[in-house]
Formats: C-alpha cells, sequence, structure tokens
C-alpha cells in the first residue's frame, strides 16, 4: 500500500504540472504576434507565463527564465526532439514546469522514506508553434491590398512604410516608393469598395471562392490553397472609403 501511494502521488504532481505547462504555452502564445513593424516582445512571452503559472498554478510557484525557450520552429525535428532556431520570425514557445532541486523543490513522499527514500523529482515540458495557414476557407480573414513584389521581398525585418489613401506610399524615412500600389481582387475581378469591405470585415466569402473558381483561378470552389499559385487581379489606387474597415479589424491606417 505505501509503495503504491508513493508511486502515485508524484504521478498526479507531474499530470497535473504538465496541464500548466500545456495552458501556460498556449497563454503566451498570443505574445508572438509581430507588431506592425515586424518586431517580436519576447519579455511580453516570459511574461505571460510567469502570470499564467502564479494565477492558476500556485502565486509561490517558480518557473526560471532558463525554462521559457522561445524560437523559431525547426522543421525537421518533432516531438521530444523539438529544436528552436535563433532566427527570423519566433513561432515557438517552449516551457518547463519543475519540482526539483533548481526549483520549487521535489515532491515528498509519504512511506518512501521508511527505507531512505525521502522525495522525488518531477516536472513537465509542453511545446507549443504558431503553424502558418495552408487553406483559406470561407470566413478566413483577408486585407485585399497589393503592394510590389520585388519592393516585398526586399523589405526588412523594421522597415516601415505608410500607404496614403490616394494610393501614394512613404517609406520609413518620408520618402515616395515607386510601383503600382492598390486592391487585389479576392474574387470577381470588378469588385466594388464595398465588396472589398465586406472582405475585410466578415472575412472571405463563398462568391470571392466561385467566382476566383469558375474563371479558373483556382482548382477548388472550396478553398485557395496557399502552396499554389492564384492569379488575381489588382487595381491601382486606394479608396478612402476602406479606412473605417481597415481601423475596424485593428489595422493602421495613415
Amino acid at each position: 500500500m505505501g509503495s503504491t501511494s508513493d508511486y502515485g502521488y508524484p504521478a498526479k504532481v507531474q499530470s497535473d504540472l504538465q496541464r500548466s505547462a500545456d495552458s501556460a504555452v498556449l497563454a503566451a502564445m498570443q505574445d508572438l504576434t509581430p507588431a506592425p513593424d515586424g518586431s517580436q516582445d519576447l519579455k511580453s512571452v516570459h511574461s505571460s507565463v510567469h502570470r499564467y503559472v502564479t494565477s492558476n498554478v500556485d502565486a509561490s510557484f517558480h518557473v526560471r527564465d532558463s525554462n521559457i525557450d522561445v524560437g523559431r520552429y525547426d522543421p525537421t525535428t518533432i516531438y521530444s526532439n523539438v529544436s528552436l532556431l535563433n532566427d527570423g520570425t519566433f513561432d515557438t514557445v517552449r516551457v518547463t514546469l519543475r519540482r526539483d532541486s533548481t526549483a520549487n523543490s521535489p515532491v515528498s513522499l509519504f512511506f518512501a522514506p521508511v527505507p531512505g527514500i525521502l522525495e522525488s523529482e518531477v516536472s513537465a515540458t509542453a511545446t507549443a508553434t504558431l503553424v502558418k495557414p495552408t487553406l483559406m476557407k470561407t470566413g478566413a480573414d483577408v486585407l485585399p491590398f497589393a503592394i510590389p513584389k520585388d519592393y516585398w521581398e526586399d523589405l526588412e525585418p523594421d522597415k516601415i512604410f505608410t500607404i496614403y489613401g490616394d494610393g501614394k506610399v512613404k517609406d520609413g524615412n518620408g520618402d515616395d516608393v515607386p510601383g503600382n500600389w492598390g486592391t487585389v481582387d479576392i474574387g470577381p475581378s470588378n469588385n466594388s469598395t464595398s465588396d472589398l469591405r465586406d472582405q475585410i470585415l466578415e472575412g472571405l466569402r463563398q462568391t470571392d471562392l466561385d467566382a476566383l473558381h469558375s474563371d479558373g483561378r483556382i482548382p477548388f470552389s472550396t478553398h485557395i490553397d496557399s502552396s499554389q499559385p492564384a492569379w488575381l487581379n489588382a487595381d491601382p489606387g486606394l479608396s478612402s472609403g476602406m479606412r473605417s474597415a481597415v481601423e475596424a479589424v485593428g489595422s493602421p491606417w495613415t
């Protein structure tokens, strides 16, 4: 009976730690969303983990910063061997919660001290990764605006540009950026300002997918596959009538 109790209690503690670690990484994932300038506030990720654990596990429970890893997921690794890269846009959080000699003290045992075993070390690790979407279905959030391909590919991570209602674009130095800037018709080629506003506020519509498919610009009418090319029409000029829709979904407009 004694050995069974001593085996079961650390197992329960480990299970509780695992649930808490799973929830903590999910709570921290939203802080990985890049700011408009491409920067990421990694301190907020750490703060979210600490805040979640102290609020939902135990106010005195300590998570060492060295047990919170943030990086870019290495797609060549999986499961327990997941490796994090320290470059590009970070998309992964890994958290280890411990009750051992390094943090929070080991788990005290009930009967094992009789033969000289006083405690047991327990830990749990959870990893969460932001996965890039591969399919755009009805309702998917879209911002139907276009910028020149060469300019986008040359854009540095901290580069800022401002789009004005007249279609003019200025970079972070206030200089005009050349190119055909405007909107993208993700759907019928004659999309109006009202159509674009609806897409921004409500997401991709089935009528948009039907139009793309009937024109032969996507292979299926159920979704847009991001791994496959989709031919879209672009129109120069930006209508100021879209401003309220863009601001309503939380994107800046100048």
